[in-house]
């Protein structure tokens, strides 16, 4: 699949996650914007188009699962990859049944992710 022109949000509340994640990705051809505010993720899917987002589950302001939601309602075909370090069972059900594309527990090996958002 040619991603080149793909584009990703990248949505954690950990800097260092959004700088890693948006050189590995970058490195893969894709644009990646990033964010460590919920907030501004929303506003950020409302007027752009994005082809995948990545979001940490739990965050300031909207949760990763709030965000889904926003996602579902303004981007419905934008896949949504769910990370944490917080996983549970529960939590991955949740996320599934909302539409989440994959529920991916931190830390995580990163050719994982590379071929989830593949």
């Amino acid at each position: 699949m040619n991603h080149k022109n793909h584009r990703i949000l990248v949505v954690d509340d950990d800097l260092g996650m959004c700088q890693m994640l948006s050189e590995v990705l970058g490195e893969e051809g894709f644009f990646v914007s990033t964010t460590s505010e919920s907030l501004e993720a929303s506003k950020l899917l409302k007027r752009e188009e994005f082809d995948v987002l990545i979001t940490d589950l739990k965050m300031k302001g909207l949760k990763g699962l709030d965000l889904l939601d926003e996602a579902n309602r303004v981007a419905p075909l934008t896949p949504v990859i769910i990370i944490t370090a917080f996983g549970t069972i529960e939590s991955a059900i949740k996320a599934m049944k909302m539409g989440a594309y994959d529920y991916i527990t931190k830390p995580f090996q990163m050719d994982e992710l590379l071929l989830t958002v593949r």
